[in-house]
């Protein structure tokens, strides 16, 4: 009974002082709560960090509510490429130094660091930019850049010349002119819709010397006016790097571009097929050379195109001149956008004038055409081949229309043509009004060279 009375008396003085501390702070107590793990970056910082190929470090600043760890994930086992320090560390404020080892390969890489608090998880994605010089093509080395779908596969080759072992890195100027002239040259129709009959490479082409006429590789040099020369056989053994070309560049298209901005532009036009165009990188301006290409490289170079110029000489056509040029387009059919009649009931485009779909286009018999103002006769008063500008003109475009059918192995029809070439009707009236030019100040292009 005893024992009773003073369990009792115990458990009454502990309610007591229990009520009494309660009574003291106006609250009863509550068991501390549990940190519940988290991890904040604050959005100052950059969770996907780059690095050059040189590496370095960078410093990450987080908050952890708890301990936390790092780990480090990469695509390469070894991964001794990416370090963090600390790998652990307390809850608070905390920052993580990452450094990188320099990247001498050819290829971007990426790792992750990931920060684990509790079962909270974040990740920070680490990027390194490939090593340039890893990157460098040789001299001779070929590349492809498209690959036909349609058709036996007609080759167009570039290269260039003023470019030195520096340029030739991923990414570098010479990759991005070559893929400028290849924008360039399939920008323009017939060759925009065309553009799947062609196989297209480049060659890389290293020189000592960035200076056009300072002994570059393939010799380029600037002769006078708006005229260029090369190393044509010096430019004839780089295409056939190529694999399949072997030894023969037979009706095979070539451009060159020159690293210079001077305005010029020359084509030798060779009567096995194959071609040479010589194309600066006009003024620094994609636009500029665009115009260069078309002209050239796709006018002269492909479609064996006349100049329609018509104040580069004084007077007439010379006789000799004239019989010279109907031979080379009796012999191989070139010079389908020039004739030697104003009559246009029998100018080579004849149809075309009499055809009223073309009435936009504006077609006729315009006197002046291969650098004369008289006794030679061109199909319209604006065109590619007479101011760089407004598109080709119908018998152009039917010109290269049919040269691509027969290198491509496909028959050529009019009535073919005709289907096709709906959508430069379409848009005729809109391309005569582009092609504005200031006559007064334009400087025409020197002539094409034949080479027989």
């Amino acid at each position: 009974m005893k024992k009773i009375s003073f369990l009792f008396v115990f458990l009454y003085f502990i309610t007591l002082l229990f009520v009494v501390a309660c009574s003291e702070t106006g609250e009863l107590p509550v068991a501390p709560v549990p940190e519940i793990p988290s991890i904040t970056i604050p959005s100052t910082e950059n969770t996907r960090l780059v690095f050059t190929s040189d590496g370095g470090e960078d410093t990450l600043a987080f908050i952890a509510t708890t301990g936390w760890s790092v780990a480090i994930k990469t695509a390469d086992l070894a991964g001794d490429w990416l370090a963090v320090s600390p790998l652990t560390g307390n809850k608070g404020d905390n920052e993580l130094i990452i450094t990188l080892a320099s990247n001498p390969s050819a290829e971007d890489r990426e790792g992750e660091v990931i920060i684990q608090c509790g079962e909270v998880a974040d990740t920070v994605i680490v990027r390194q930019n490939f090593n340039y010089l890893a990157t460098l093509s040789k001299d001779g080395d070929v590349r492809t850049w498209q690959e036909h779908t349609k058709g036996w596969g007609i080759n167009l080759v570039m290269m260039g010349d003023g470019f030195v072992e520096m340029d030739m890195g991923r990414g570098g100027k010479y990759e991005v002119m070559m893929q400028k002239a290849m924008d360039s040259y399939f920008s323009v129709e017939p060759m925009h819709s065309l553009r799947e009959y062609f196989d297209v490479y480049s060659v890389t082409v290293v020189s000592v010397s960035d200076s056009i006429g300072g002994g570059t590789a393939l010799g380029t040099t600037f002769t006078g006016g708006t005229s260029i020369k090369g190393d044509n056989e010096k430019c004839k053994q780089y295409a056939t790097k190529v694999p399949l070309l072997g030894n023969s560049v037979r009706n095979t298209p070539m451009i060159v571009v020159m690293n210079s901005p001077r305005y010029a532009g020359t084509t030798y036009m060779h009567s096995l097929g194959y071609s040479i165009a010589f194309c600066p990188y006009v003024d620094n301006d994609d636009e500029r050379f665009a115009q260069i290409i078309h002209h050239e490289a796709v006018g002269h170079g492909f479609g064996y195109l006349g100049d329609e110029y018509d104040d580069v000489y004084d007077g007439e056509i010379p006789s000799n001149v004239m019989a010279e040029l109907k031979e080379i387009a009796d012999r191989y059919g070139w010079y389908s956008n020039i004739d030697f009649t104003p009559d246009i009931t029998k100018v080579k485009w004849n149809y075309f004038i009499s055809d009223k779909r073309y009435v936009n286009e504006r077609l006729g018999a315009w006197e002046g055409a291969y650098g004369y103002r008289s006794g030679v006769w061109r199909p319209t008063n604006i065109s590619i081949m007479l101011y760089n500008v407004g598109g080709f003109n119908a018998p152009c475009r039917e010109a290269i229309y049919r040269r691509v059918m027969k290198l491509a192995g496909e028959s050529y029809s009019r009535d073919k043509f005709l289907e096709y070439d709906a959508v430069n009707r379409k848009s005729a009236l809109k391309r005569m009004n582009a092609g504005s030019v200031d006559r007064n100040h334009f400087i025409p292009l020197a002539s094409p060279v034949i080479i027989d």
